[in-house]
């Protein structure tokens, strides 16, 4: 896939493929080296959040526009992504028709967001009956039962988000009564229902108009 993407964007007159990452890390390391223009981003990252990712970038590199490039549902991950700071967001599957037209927007200084997703966050922000229970989990809970559901044990979870085990604890709580669920088991279930888990191993693609990093 990030091959295919490689060539279509360097087949572009206009962008320029100024750098590839594998992971969190690496892409920092390229945003203070290249400072592109636009990152091409996929959240599934083997070494941190891809939503915090998106939210540090955004903080420390105010000018790089972030299009999240991902196999997760969109539905569920686009509102997300763009509170975080993303600039826009577009399914994998949508690839060999949109990507371009959703680079060209985004290098425009304007959200992308496909029309599919635009009607479902509509309904959802009209009538909250229409709301999945995980929409209203907040960034910490949603990353909470994110790590459940990948297997990770309470002391595990609080490492990986710089919080304490008490803190992990209150976050799957809270998970709990909004999800409607009353335990680990019931509440990787959902997840696996609604693709709330994170599949770690796809590389993110840096973008720099006319190059993309």
């Amino acid at each position: 896939m990030r091959h295919g993407v490689r060539l279509l964007l360097s087949s572009q007159p206009d962008l320029q493929v100024v750098g590839e990452s594998h992971d969190g890390k690496e892409l920092l390391e390229l945003c203070r080296s290249l400072t592109p223009d636009l990152i091409l981003l996929d959240l599934s990252l083997d070494d941190r959040n891809g939503l915090d990712l998106i939210t540090k970038i955004s903080r420390n590199y105010p000018d790089v526009r972030i299009l999240v490039f991902s196999a997760l549902q969109e539905c569920t991950y686009a509102a997300r992504a763009l509170r975080s700071g993303a600039w826009g967001f577009i399914s994998k599957e949508q690839a060999a028709t949109d990507l371009l037209t959703a680079i060209e927007v985004v290098q425009q200084g304007q959200k992308y967001i496909t029309p599919t997703t635009s009607q479902f966050l509509a309904n959802w922000l009209i009538d909250a009956d229409k709301r999945p229970p995980h929409m209203s989990l907040s960034e910490r809970e949603f990353q909470t039962v994110q790590s459940i559901a990948a297997g990770l044990k309470t002391a595990e979870i609080a490492e990986k988000m710089n919080i304490s085990v008490k803190t992990v604890s209150m976050y799957r709580q809270r998970a709990l009564v909004k999800l409607g669920v009353r335990n680990n088991s019931e509440l990787i279930t959902y997840a696996i229902k609604n693709k709330l888990t994170l599949e770690c191993s796809t590389s993110a693609v840096t973008g720099d108009p006319p190059g993309l990093a």
